[in-house]
């Protein structure tokens, strides 16, 4: 059963590295929403221009053992991240689909009441080729006002 929302300010900071070694950064602080889904602690956001996927809303899914990052609009996307595991998802753009195996290298969570921290490691391959190695670290806190007071 879905709790209560709450409004939350998150921050990501990732590095994006591709095949050829070349680094890109990303930081963006940005609000939006948690709420409980029985034991799964979910927080999702709108992406900006900054992230290249303006409009997607991004929601995380925390269980206990793995990391569920689900994207819908103009990029419909499911990856599951479970430290030491591959997974194959559809990245589905709309106008072309491909399929990725995702290998999750780290996956680290910590959730308490209103806040918490998210660390995800993990590698795309597209085809058998390596495309790019991530590294995230998200942040969430509660957003000051009297709509969070006591949720």
């Amino acid at each position: 059963m879905k709790g209560a929302e709450r409004d939350v300010l998150i921050s990501i900071r990732g590095i994006q590295q591709d095949d050829e070694g070349q680094d890109q950064i990303i930081e963006l602080t940005t609000a939006g929403t948690l709420w409980r889904d029985g034991d799964t602690v979910c927080i999702s956001y709108v992406e900006t221009e900054m992230t290249g996927l303006e409009g997607v809303k991004t929601t995380f899914r925390i269980e206990e053992d793995k990391v569920v990052m689900v994207r819908e609009g103009e990029l419909q996307s499911t990856m599951t991240f479970v430290e030491g595991d591959r997974n194959e998802s559809l990245y589905d753009l709309g106008f072309a689909a491909f399929l990725i195996r995702v290998t999750s290298k780290r996956v680290r969570a910590r959730t308490g009441d209103g806040e918490g921290r998210l660390e995800l490691r993990y590698s795309v391959e597209m085809e058998g080729r390596l495309v790019a190695n991530h590294n995230y670290e998200i942040e969430y806190h509660p957003l000051e006002g009297p709509d969070t007071a006591g949720a």
